[in-house]
């Protein structure tokens, strides 16, 4: 199979922190709530998605190398922000980790577009949308999950109109943290 539509690595989030932002979602942008809760690590910043015409299988080996001795990821968010001129609302993770595994990744043989932003490890609460005062309300007043969390989990998505297909995924070292 080759990459043929706007392709992510992402690391997926579970448990209690995938369940808030899920629901986050419901409330501020239900357009969007179906989508993973995940940090992405290639393909919205820093780099752009996978560029097509590549192997699947091949992007998959490259991710095994960069993986094979990959821990689980811990870490806390640190609050939510937006990106400056947009309407596009995230929280924030702490983010050494997810900077070294980004630039992991860009180190393959693995082509990806260009993106006209730095890498900002973030996962989007809302983002298609028109920020309404209630919408500041709410934003204001979210409590953010204060538990440290671990990612287990890396996936490639392909995002087919406003549709998430996962084509693969690879659980992470567990670590005794």
């Amino acid at each position: 199979m080759e990459i043929s539509k706007p392709t992510y690595i992402v690391a997926e989030l579970s448990g209690e922190v995938a369940s808030w932002i899920h629901s986050t979602r419901v409330t501020l942008e239900p357009g969007i709530a179906h989508f993973p809760e995940e940090i992405t690590l290639a393909g919205s910043s820093g780099v752009g998605p996978i560029s097509k015409g590549q192997k699947l299988s091949v992007v998959i080996s490259q991710l095994e190398q960069v993986l094979q001795s990959q821990p689980c990821i811990q870490f806390k968010f640190k609050g939510i922000s937006h990106f400056p001129g947009t309407e596009i609302f995230f929280v924030e993770p702490e983010r050494e980790d997810f900077d070294r595994l980004h630039a992991k990744i860009i180190e393959t043989a693995i082509v990806f577009d260009d993106s006209p932003f730095p890498y900002n490890p973030h996962c989007t609460l809302k983002s298609l949308t028109s920020v309404e005062s209630f919408h500041e309300d709410i934003i204001s007043n979210l409590v953010i999950p204060v538990s440290e969390h671990c990612i287990r989990k890396i996936s490639i998505y392909e995002l087919d109109v406003m549709k998430s297909i996962k084509l693969w995924e690879r659980e992470l070292i567990k670590t005794s943290r």
